[in-house]
């Protein structure tokens, strides 16, 4: 089980508008914590992961799928979840919209 949430893409290009560009994400691993889990407020997936072994992946929060990097980031703050640093960057490429004037 995975989902991908991400915080804030870039909203200006450099150069041409026609141009995609390329940024870097760095990847957490989103885990209920004990209070998380002993109060029902993170519904953990139990995992194993080879050489990490096996951790409790938050599946929602207070009944709320993951789908926003704020509200994953608020609980974190509470004490609901755990961020885990995987240490893996994720290059990604933006493309922008065009208008049918400016091709």
């Amino acid at each position: 089980m995975h989902d991908h949430v991400i915080g804030n893409a870039p909203h200006q290009h450099h150069g041409n508008t026609r141009d995609n560009d390329s940024v870097r994400y760095h990847g957490f691993f989103v885990l209920c914590s004990v209070q998380g889990i002993s109060s029902g407020g993170c519904v953990p997936t139990i995992t194993s992961i080879p050489g990490l072994g096996t951790i409790p992946l938050a599946k929602t929060i207070n009944g709320q799928m993951l789908t926003s990097a704020k509200p994953i980031e608020s609980r974190a703050n509470s004490a609901l979840v755990t961020l885990f640093d995987t240490g893996g960057v994720f290059v990604a490429t933006i493309t922008h919209g065009h208008d049918s004037e400016s091709r």
